[in-house]
């Protein structure tokens, strides 16, 4: 398990969100309940500071309402919708987590959804994970 700076933790704070670990490979925002889920399993501390920046800026996107669908709990109401905008979505919140980790660190931000893997993991396990 990896610690958490603690710029970041003050910002964690500052938004009052809540911060989870769990043993999945993945990390997860619960946006609506302002809870963070982050794995216990990061070789690279650079790429587990910047997910932590993703998931506080779902936090955010969902806070000014942005694809708001996209980031309500109970996403099987909204398949068709997942499944036509949720990559984008996952790509502007990469977007808002690159403007948050200038601001807030000197590490470059490891934005996973512009890899065809990380595009590829969403369709094919978590999109259908969160289908079930």
């Amino acid at each position: 398990m990896k610690k958490i700076p603690k710029y970041l933790k003050q910002i964690i704070k500052d938004n009052k969100i809540k911060v989870r670990w769990w043993n999945n490979r993945y990390s997860a925002a619960y946006s609506s309940s302002k809870i963070i889920i982050l794995s216990k399993h990061y070789n690279n501390y650079q790429l587990f500071i910047s997910t932590i920046f993703h998931e506080i800026a779902h936090i955010k996107c969902y806070n000014e309402g942005l694809f708001i669908r996209y980031h309500i709990s109970d996403k099987r109401k909204h398949l068709d919708y997942l499944r036509r905008y949720g990559l984008r979505a996952e790509m502007y919140v990469d977007k808002v987590a690159n403007k948050l980790m200038k601001e807030h660190s000197n590490m470059r931000f490891l934005g996973q959804y512009k890899q065809k893997y990380a595009r590829e993991w969403y369709k094919n396990v978590w999109l259908k994970k969160e289908v079930k």
